[in-house]
């Protein structure tokens, strides 16, 4: 799993452009310091490959600074929106 970091990604770059989130794989969100950092530069964070329950919870249960992921991409949204339902 790749770290982003300030070296992987010009943040200030991307603000300018009218970039405002990052899709990110799913397997990177196991290393919660890529969902910080990316709160941490102002950007929204969108969690694509989300297709297993396991991974539903994982993803919901992100948090930093009261901020969660801003979208989720998956196969089966009805599954994932009685999961989220569980946690809010």
């Amino acid at each position: 799993i790749r770290k982003i970091s300030k070296r992987n990604l010009n943040f200030n770059e991307l603000i300018e452009n009218n970039i405002h989130a990052i899709n990110l794989k799913n397997e990177r969100t196991r290393d919660k310091d890529n969902f910080k950092t990316i709160i941490d530069n102002g950007l929204k964070c969108y969690v694509w490959g989300v297709n297993s329950k396991f991974r539903m919870k994982r993803v919901l249960k992100l948090n930093y600074k009261n901020e969660h992921v801003d979208a989720i991409y998956t196969d089966y949204p009805d599954i994932l929106l009685k999961i989220r339902d569980q946690f809010y």
